[in-house]
């Protein structure tokens, strides 16, 4: 019962894929879209005069997933070009504002160096005295216990 069901199952699975490969075969050939690359030269009375002409390739119509995708590569290719336009060094206005920062984040280091230090000695200081009140306790406490 176990061996027939998957018997079947691995049947329907075989036709099934059968089915979606003939498919697209059939699709893929019927469909067969190659963009146009060919380059049109018109020819005047004269020799001398020939026309190059760029035929640019048709976007088909029921295949809206082709367009997109050219839209945005010609969009690319604007971007890029405005950037690379763009003179590569940073405009003397904005030059000063960032040195002008740099030194103020400078300065705001150096204090805090300043306060970090300041602190630690503050610390070590109030370090000592704890000792020092911690002996002193220790101190009077054995003096009690000798009179006691």
């Amino acid at each position: 019962m176990h061996a027939t069901r998957a018997l079947a199952l691995f049947l329907a699975k075989l036709i099934a894929i059968f089915r979606h490969l003939s498919f697209d075969y059939w699709r893929r050939h019927n469909n067969d879209i190659r963009p146009s690359t060919t380059v049109g030269v018109g020819c005047s009375s004269s020799l001398s005069d020939v026309d190059l002409k760029v035929v640019e390739p048709e976007l088909p119509k029921e295949e809206d997933h082709v367009r997109p995708c050219m839209e945005r590569l010609l969009r690319l290719d604007k971007l890029v070009l405005e950037l690379s336009n763009k003179p590569p060094q940073i405009p003397k206005e904005k030059e000063k504002v960032l040195m002008q920062s740099l030194d103020r984040i400078k300065s705001v280091e150096l204090d805090l160096n300043r306060t970090k230090r300041v602190l630690h000695s503050a610390v070590v200081r109030q370090v000592e005295i704890a000792q020092l009140v911690d002996g002193l306790r220790e101190s009077k406490c054995r003096r009690r216990r000798i009179f006691c």
